[in-house]
Order: C-alpha cells, then sequence, then structure tokens
C-alpha cells in the first residue's frame, strides 16, 4: 500500500506476466471489478 485515506488504498503491485494478451487480461479483470477504482500499467 503506498496510499490511503478515508476511502481508497493505492496499492502498486509487480506482476510477472506471459505476453502482451495475458497483461491485457489481467488489467481488464481488474477494471471490472467494483473493488477496483482504477487500474494502470506503469
Amino acid at each position: 500500500m503506498t496510499q490511503r485515506d478515508e476511502l481508497f488504498g493505492t496499492y502498486e503491485v509487480d506482476l510477472e506476466v506471459q505476453d502482451l494478451a495475458h497483461l491485457t487480461r489481467i488489467l481488464s479483470g481488474l477494471r471490472a471489478s467494483e473493488a477496483v477504482a482504477q487500474a494502470d500499467r506503469l
């Protein structure tokens, strides 16, 4: 957790992916979750 306020927490996660398609599926899944406000590749 890199930042926290009353409503939100910010997490930075390092993931190892197989290829761009794998990364795209992971980001799509995170973005589809009601518990996630934003998911980005840095």
